[in-house]
This record gives C-alpha cells, structure tokens and sequence, in this order.
C-alpha cells in the first residue's frame, strides 16, 4: 500500500493531506475497531472469491488466509493498535496485511468498496451480537417460568392506573413478562429472515467491476443470499434500526416491570425484597437499601430507545447511496445492544434472587377487588350488567362512607341494594374464588396458568431451535480452524 504522502488510501488525487483537526473530526477507528474480527473473516472469504477470477494465484490466497489467521492471533491478544492515519477499521486491517504481504495484500480491496465491506461487516457483527441477546433471553425465560411454577398459589393485587384493580396470581404476572419477551425472540427471528443476505460484492454502489461469485461469499459468510440490488445493499441501514428497535421494545419492557419492583420494593408495597447484592446504600443515611439495579434498568432503557431515534434522524434526509453520515450509526447500536444485554442479564438476577412476601400481598387484597366479580354475581340473577355496575357501585360507595367492608356484610345489608342477593353471594367475594372463576384461555385461573405454563416451555423449546440457528451461522462456527 503506497503512502508516499499522506497514508490515505485516497490520496491519489490530492496534492495534499487532510486538516489535522478535520483528520481527528472524522476518525472512526476508535469506536468501528469493534468490527475487527469481521473484518478479518470478510477478508478472508473475499481472498478466495478474489482466488476465483484470478487476482490471486492459489498459493497467494494462502499467504493472505495465513496473514489474517496471525492478525486474528494479534487481535485476540489486544496486540492490535491503530495509527493516526488509519481512518477506520478496514484501513487499518488493510494496512497490517500489506505491511506483511507487501503487493499481494495491496490487492485485498481489489472489486470492492468500503461501502459495501462496512455493511457486511455490521451485518454480521449485528448477527452474532443478537445471537447473544437471544441467548440472555432464554435464560431471563427459565427463570420467569421457574418462579411463576413456585408461586402458582401467590395472589396480589394486579393495578390499573396504580390503583388496585382485581385479584391475580403471582405466577399470572410472572408470565405477562415471559410472553412479552417471547415477541422479542419472534422479533429476532424477523430479524434474520429479512436482514440475513449478503452486500459484499456491490461496490461503491453499482455492483464489483469482476464476475465475483457472490453465492459463494454469501455462503461463506452465512448469509441465506446475495442482496438482490447494489444501490439498496450501500444504502439501506434498516437492518441497523431494525435491530435497534427489537432492542428498544425489549428495554422499555423491562423499564416497566423494573418500575413495578421498584414500587413494589418499597416499604409502602412491601410485595418483595430485592437481594442484597443487587441494591447499594447511601452516603449519607446508613439507613438506606436502594434498588439501583432496577433504576439503572429504567434509565439505560432511555439510551436505548433514544438510539432508535438517532438513526431514523441520521436516515431521512440522506440521498442515495452512500455518504459519510453513515458512519454514525455505529455508536448507537453498539451501545443499544451492550446496554439491552447488560440490562437483561441483570433483570435475570433479579428474578432469580428477588424474595416474594406473600402476607403482604394478601394484606393488600382489598375486598373491594371483588366489586367486578359481584357485578357478575348479579348478572348471574339475571340484571342487565350496566345495572348491576351501577348496584355494585353504590355498595362500594356506602362501604367507604360507612367504614363498613364487604366482609362484614350480613344479607340484609346487601339486599338493601338487591333483593335478588341469597346467601351465596358471600363465596363471591373470597380473592380465591375470584381467581378460580377465571379459567379461561389466558386468565389468571389456576387450570388457565397451568396451560400458560406448558405453552411457555414449549416457547422455550422453539427459542432453543432458534438459537441454534443463529449459533450456526456465527462465523466462528462456520470456518475450519487454522
């Protein structure tokens, strides 16, 4: 690689290098060195597809596979620094392979771009970093499924508008989180069935100047196929946001169900005790056992959707195909999927460790989280339900001003508001019975949760399926070792 005057691989048409300043401004090593190991298994494939139409005799292609090989040793060791001149990663991988390969390695970037090589890059950096998300998941969903099984008998009180509402099981709650996260594994799955095809071998943005077999390289790589269009392979960054957005719906899930224990925890809930090792005290008030890990789950899900925000900013207004924008998508995603699979992994713990108070939940079973379930008993006797709604209502309304709970009622205080009330109106507004009444698909009856159960491992059997799709395609499983 000539670098007689400025080390640019561009400079040819300059007579002189860029502003300092503007050098430093447009530098992208220190976050896009993340794509490293990519890079050097992109190299790779394309060396042989490059071996294919005659750029590389057969004995070069393996002087340039042995070169990458010892490039990965090196960046497996953190014994890979860049210099100031290495605008970004596939510059300063280019650069190691001519400094051992002289002429040979000069060709490496013969029939493509960087346009096209960053894409491909990110695509599989995306792939194999989603793979680890969708891992993390899956163990988050045993233990969601674990303590649901344990706490099938655990009632508490389920809110709307963070005022009591009805009676639910415990392990009924438990599983709203699993099914929520389980469209996050069927997200993924989208994911892989749009986003997995291959852009190298498009170019700058008209397609490679040589006949290379993009079959074999998207084979090579993992890739289902060749992307079908050079300007939409350069061009799009969809797969980016869309990856961002699975992201984005997974953090502002856990956000809430991180809300829900933070509240819970406190002293005015009581439902649970976070584990010791997930909280931290004061610097002051030595009194103090603070659910920071839940907090940073709430705060680090605003990072998150703020990066999906980002890169539909960055992509509006672009024209087609490439321009140097482009090279800010990186830092978001990055950080949406470092902090999404931090955040997991840390929830997982919770639910692992968090300690159940079930007295206290029963405490908070007010019998006015029965009123539903009479306004059904009255249906029963044959009022139109807008009736007994109202009925119901005014019961309430007199039990509050009364200071007298439903429980203490005898029958002729209910039939003072309906005659059509008989003696077994009083099992109606037992929290068990309000529970068993709802059986039906996805209710919160016990036989009802039984059946969630069963479906929920059966989830996890196909998210396993799905993991090892995506582990199959990680490039470290597809390529013979050296």
């Amino acid at each position: 690689m000539s670098r007689s005057k400025t080390g640019k691989v561009w400079e040819g048409r300059f007579r002189q290098g860029p502003d300092p300043e503007f050098e430093a401004f447009s530098r992208s090593v220190g976050f896009d060195f993340r794509l490293a190991p990519y890079e050097l298994e992109v190299d790779r494939v394309w060396a042989s597809a490059l071996g294919k139409v005659g750029i590389y005799a057969e004995e070069e292609v393996r002087l340039v596979h042995a070169a990458l090989d010892e490039l990965r040793q090196l960046l497996q060791a953190g014994r890979i620094e860049p210099l100031p001149s290495d605008e970004d990663v596939h510059v300063l991988i280019e650069r190691l392979l001519t400094e051992k390969l002289g002429p040979v390695g000069e060709r490496i970037h013969t029939g493509r771009s960087r346009n096209d090589l960053v894409v491909t890059d990110l695509k599989l950096y995306l792939r194999d970093n989603l793979a680890e998300i969708l891992s993390a998941l899956i163990d988050l969903g045993r233990q969601l499924l674990a303590r649901s099984y344990e706490n099938r008998d655990v009632l508490l009180p389920a809110y709307t508008h963070l005022q009591r509402a009805q009676p639910v099981s415990l392990s009924h709650y438990l599983l709203s989180l699993f099914w929520a996260l389980s469209r996050t594994t069927r997200r993924l799955r989208q994911w892989l069935e749009l986003h997995n095809t291959c852009p190298l071998g498009s170019g700058a943005c008209a397609g490679s100047g040589f006949a290379i077999d993009r079959e074999f390289v998207a084979r090579s790589l993992g890739f289902r196929e060749p992307t079908g269009n050079s300007v939409d392979a350069v061009a799009s960054r969809d797969f980016v946001v869309d990856a961002v957005h699975i992201c984005a719906c997974l953090m502002s899930d856990l956000s809430r169900y991180a809300e829900d224990w933070i509240l819970w925890s406190t002293a005015e809930f009581g439902f649970l005790t976070l584990d010791e090792s997930l909280t931290t005290g004061s610097s002051l008030m030595p009194q103090k056992r603070n659910p920071d890990s839940l907090e940073l789950i709430r705060g680090k899900s605003a990072r998150v959707l703020a990066a999906e925000t980002r890169l539909q900013f960055l992509l509006k207004a672009q024209p087609l195909t490439y321009n140097r924008d482009l090279q800010e998508d990186k830092e978001p995603v990055f950080d949406a999927l470092d902090q999404s699979l931090a955040s997991i992994r840390i929830f997982t713990k919770a639910v692992e460790k968090a300690q159940w108070v079930g007295s206290r939940m029963r405490q908070a079973l007010d019998p006015a989280l029965m009123a539903t379930d009479l306004a059904d008993y009255l249906v029963q006797k044959g009022l139109p339900f807008r009736e007994a709604h109202r009925i119901v209502g005014r019961m309430i309304l007199y039990a509050e001003e009364a200071c007298k709970p439903l429980p203490t009622w005898d029958l002729r205080d209910f039939r003072r508001f309906c005659d059509r009330v008989d003696d077994d109106v009083f099992e109606w507004l037992r929290p068990e019975f309000s529970v068993r009444r709802r059986n039906l698909e996805g209710g919160t009856g016990p036989e009802a949760v039984a059946r969630q159960i069963e479906r929920a491992q059966q989830e996890l059997e196909w998210q396993l399926g799905l993991k090892a799709e995506f582990d199959s395609l990680r490039i470290a499983a597809r390529r013979p070792s050296s």
